[in-house]
């Protein structure tokens, strides 16, 4: 029996893979033991048999195993053309030797053929053995080489940040945003952070709630994947969606109701199915976004615990990889929320394939969304990277810098066209310096806000003008309109507590009454604003919890901007920090952010007002640090930043 350098390759490779010796040992001898058996057992089934195959068996064992048999087979016929050669050269003997043949036993001849096919069949089956354990060992190697790729990232982005929050910091700065939003009660929420990934365990009094908590979640820097444990339960309720104040029909006819209410899904191509208040759609959609409006307006409903979206996205128009591909890049470089520098973009089959690097979950959600353009039928993001801790903020580069006017009209127009809650050929940009009007009209005035709010997204966009006009509906008239606002208010799970008086007039809707928080005031206008034929509201609602409140604002998970409201005016708080400790809480609330890059911004404080000065990427990068120095407790801001052009 030969030695092979085989075996010590295996073992050499497996340590250079983080394996133990003894590991490698192992798995390198099942590899030995696999390749040498064939050639032990073959020598073993042929020393019973005549002597003139002993020659051919020991050519087997000095050959490669592949070739062992095919060895022998040729010296089978090299012998045959000798014992020929020696017939001719003696005639008695080869009759003799003729004369033996025909006397040797024919069951002598079955028993050696036998033998032979028995150690093909050991052959064969000693390579499979060997070719499963070369297998388990290149699964071991790509094992160890994703242990110290993760590793080696961990210990990058360790060492290439000394701002690295530990998780515990982590924990703290997501209870303090969800505290934020007012309308969640963090003490029935319970956080737990491993290594950046979240699990929210606890209660919410809506699907709503539910998707909001996630949502701000994944917005938080150092967050890089949520695990939703939370449960639905209503205000009135002991147990976690024990609900029996609507059935499940009746939740089917509202979602129905609200579907059919919503201009921008075609409901007569969804069919609704609620079981135990979980609701299930299905049917047809033409758009990924449409879907998930279709979901989002199911979850609104009140009784609803969970929504199963189950439609099939019905593709308007077949495109080919490359323009589906060329697309996505574009919604992303345009994207002020995304960075798009650290993501690449594959198509497949109409399959949109994200790899690369974010800052947040909240971004990666983000990147998933715009990679849904015309055409495309799936988007896998599962290699798209969170690392919240490594640079990853836009830098004003040179493409972004030479971007014109008639460019930042394209971008819009797509975009526009993009949204589902806009979806509209009939409104017109025009863009001058980076400033963006908007006119034409729409169905409602929630579509125009949305219109706005998307104009606003877009990278290079300094001022938005919006005169876009509510299409009025000649066919409502005031009781009916007065009836379906109520109705819509009734069914939202975040104001279906409250008695908020309606009354309409020349299509203005005018709401009365008293919410706990200026996010209630602002989501009572909202559905409204989504009704058609509502032109205008006019927001009459009072807040118990006024000062020093906010209205929360993530671009991420809220749909309408303050600045939409007209009534919305910030009112400080009476107290404040002393102005050395205010500094700090500012530009700790600017690191945190996601959307600033804290590092280019300067602050400086005298009597509670606070002065930002430095060099920002986007006018929305601007305005968030100007949101984040009043939420760390500044009376008011001098915003001196400047936006790169």
């Amino acid at each position: 029996m030969t030695t092979s350098i085989y075996p010590l390759q295996f073992i050499k490779k497996g340590i250079r893979y983080g394996l133990t010796p003894a590991l490698a040992l192992a798995i390198a001898t099942s590899v030995t033991f696999a390749q040498e058996t064939p050639a032990e057992e073959a020598q073993e089934q042929t020393e019973a048999a005549p002597t003139a195959a002993e020659p051919s068996q020991t050519k087997a064992d000095e050959t490669p195993q592949p070739q062992a048999q095919e060895q022998a087979e040729e010296q089978s016929q090299q012998q045959d053309s000798s014992k020929s050669e020696q017939v001719e050269q003696t005639p008695d003997e080869t009759t003799k030797t003729q004369s033996q043949a025909d006397q040797a036993p024919s069951a002598q001849k079955q028993e050696m053929k036998s033998k032979q096919e028995a150690a093909q069949e050991q052959l064969q089956k000693a390579r499979k053995r060997a070719q499963e354990a070369k297998r388990k060992l290149e699964q071991l190697q790509k094992q160890a080489e994703t242990s110290q790729e993760s590793a080696s990232e961990d210990t990058a982005e360790t060492t290439s940040s000394a701002d690295q929050r530990t998780d515990q910091e982590v924990q703290q700065r997501l209870q303090t945003q969800l505290k934020r939003q007012r309308v969640l009660d963090v003490d029935n929420i319970d956080i737990q952070v491993n290594n950046g990934r979240v699990v929210l365990v606890g209660t919410v009094n809506s699907p709503l709630a539910k998707q909001r908590a996630v949502t701000i979640a994944e917005s938080v820097r150092g967050v890089r994947k949520v695990d939703n444990r939370l449960q639905v339960m209503r205000p009135n309720q002991t147990n976690p969606v024990q609900e029996q104040q609507a059935t499940d029909n009746q939740i089917r006819e509202a979602v129905m109701v609200a579907l059919k209410e919503e201009t921008n899904i075609e409901s007569d191509y969804i069919d609704v199915t609620v079981e135990n208040r979980i609701v299930t759609l299905e049917g047809e959609v033409h758009s990924r976004m449409e879907l998930l409006l279709a979901e989002s307006i199911a979850r609104r409903v009140p009784g609803v615990r969970s929504v199963r979206p189950e439609l099939d996205i019905q593709l308007r128009n077949g495109r080919d990889n490359e323009e589906i591909a060329q697309d996505v890049l574009e919604a992303l470089r345009w994207d002020n929320l995304v960075n798009a520098q650290n993501i690449k973009v594959d198509v497949q089959d109409n399959v949109v394939i994200l790899t690369g690097m974010v800052g947040t979950a909240a971004e990666k959600r983000r990147a998933r969304m715009n990679a849904w353009v015309s055409g495309v039928r799936m988007v896998d993001a599962d290699d798209l990277e969170v690392s919240p801790w490594k640079d990853n903020f836009t830098e004003v580069t040179p493409e972004r810098e030479t971007r014109t006017d008639e460019a930042l009209q394209v971008a819009v127009k797509n975009a526009l066209m993009r949204d589902p809650r806009v979806f509209s050929n009939n409104i017109m940009v025009e863009v001058l310096d980076g400033r963006v009007s908007l006119t034409g009209s729409v169905d409602n005035l929630k579509s125009s806000r949305a219109a706005a709010q998307v104009t606003r997204s877009i990278y290079g966009v300094t001022e938005v003008i919006n005169q876009i006009t509510i299409a009025p509906n000649a066919t409502v008239n005031n009781e009916l309109l007065t009836a379906t606002v109520r109705d819509a208010i009734i069914r939202d799970p975040y104001l279906d507590r409250y008695q908020i008086g309606v009354n309409i007039f020349d299509n203005k809707a005018y709401l009365t009454g008293t919410v706990d928080t200026l996010f209630e005031k602002a989501h009572a206008e909202d559905v409204v604003a989504a009704i058609n034929g509502i032109m205008q509201v006019v927001n009459e609602l009072k807040v118990e919890q006024t000062e020093g409140a906010r209205l929360p604002y993530n671009p991420y998970a809220d749909q309408t901007n303050p600045r939409d409201y007209d009534w919305y005016v910030y009112r400080p708080a009476t107290t404040t920090l002393p102005d050395v400790e205010l500094k700090s809480e500012i530009e700790s609330e600017l690191w945190w952010s996601p959307f600033v890059d804290s590092r280019q911004i300067l602050v400086s404080v005298e009597n509670g007002i606070a002065t930002l000065t430095g060099v920002v990427s986007s006018t929305a990068e601007m305005r968030s640090a100007e949101q984040n120095a009043l939420e760390a407790g500044a009376k008011s801001v001098v915003n001196n930043l400047t936006v790169a052009r």
